[in-house]
C-alpha cells in the first residue's frame, strides 16, 4: 500500500477565479519538508498507486 499524503495547498492559473483549473498540489512530509506536484503527476500517482 502506498503512503498517504494530505494536500494542504493548491495552485491555479487564476487564483481568484473559482472555475480555473488546479495546476499543482502540495503539502508537507512527516519530517516537515514540503512537497509540490503538478496536476498530471498527482493524477498519475493516484492511478498507479504511488
Amino acid at each position: 500500500m502506498a503512503d498517504r499524503h494530505q494536500v494542504l495547498c493548491i495552485n491555479k492559473d487564476d487564483r481568484n477565479n473559482p472555475y480555473e483549473r488546479i495546476t499543482h498540489i502540495g503539502g508537507a512530509n512527516a519530517s516537515g519538508t514540503r512537497w509540490k506536484l503538478t496536476q498530471i503527476k498527482a493524477i498519475g500517482g493516484i492511478e498507479n498507486g504511488t
